[in-house]
């Protein structure tokens, strides 16, 4: 669910700005949280290194600062439970969209705590620490993330620009889940595929929908109209015992 989630928030961003890690790590986060899926902002420097002429370029400093509404820097989500991460706008990046790899959605493997030079095989790590590693291969280039300190990544989630912006990002959350799910249920397989996952409010959302309508209000809104009334996602009634959203961190 993730690489849905992640492919059909990026297809929407055709045309516009690539830059947007802050919208789409919000709105990543709040989707999966719906799911039940614990995730993270993180604030990261990112070199790519081309193996073809050997020459490496920073691409996002280490340490990000906000220019007016404008960020110089970038930030993943990292799910944590799962030892995964999401780079949705990694074709901003020069020679990435070249490749047509689309986002990123990875595993973290190995890591490296800079702090106690221990190494940690990807299963056991919970949260990469500040200064860990994450590397990616695309092609001839590869990319290689420095997750920042958490004072800085807190200086992206505290700012008035996000935090004015979080209805928003849950918002859009809620609408792109809906889109997803109305796009799984027409298939023959994705059905099928997404009960196999270990997500169970995900599943509790697959029955609680079953066929039911879906409609878009003229403000965009994706809803589904079940006993007669139409309601957004997160305003249908889940049984007893499901597993409760979690907020984005």
């Amino acid at each position: 669910m993730p690489v849905l989630l992640t492919t059909t928030w990026a297809g929407a961003q055709i045309g516009m700005r690539a830059n947007y890690c802050v919208d789409a790590c919000r709105t990543l986060g709040y989707a999966l949280g719906e799911l039940g899926i614990l995730t993270e902002l993180r604030a990261a420097e990112v070199i790519i290194r081309d193996e073809n002429t050997g020459g490496m370029v920073e691409c996002a400093p280490l340490s990000p600062r906000w220019n007016g509404k404008e960020l110089d820097g970038h930030c993943i989500l990292t799910l944590p439970d799962q030892g995964r991460y999401i780079d949705a706008t990694l074709e901003q990046f020069p020679g990435m969209a070249e490749l047509r790899g689309g986002p990123a959605v990875g595993r973290c493997g190995g890591m490296l705590d800079p702090r106690t030079g221990k190494f940690s095989a990807g299963h056991s790590v919970v949260r990469i620490p500040e200064g860990g590693n994450i590397a990616l291969k695309r092609g001839p280039l590869m990319v290689l993330y420095t997750l920042s300190s958490d004072a800085d990544t807190s200086a992206i989630v505290a700012h008035p620009n996000v935090q004015q912006g979080e209805p928003l990002f849950r918002r859009a959350a809620m609408n792109l889940i809906s889109i997803v799910l109305g796009y799984v249920r027409e298939t023959s397989y994705l059905p099928v595929a997404l009960r196999d996952t270990p997500f169970p409010r995900l599943h509790a959302l697959m029955d609680a929908i079953g066929d039911a309508p879906i409609s878009r209000t003229d403000g965009g809104d994706a809803l589904f109209t079940i006993d007669g009334r139409a309601m957004r996602l997160d305003e249908i009634a889940l049984p007893a015992g499901t597993a409760p959203a979690v907020a984005p961190a």
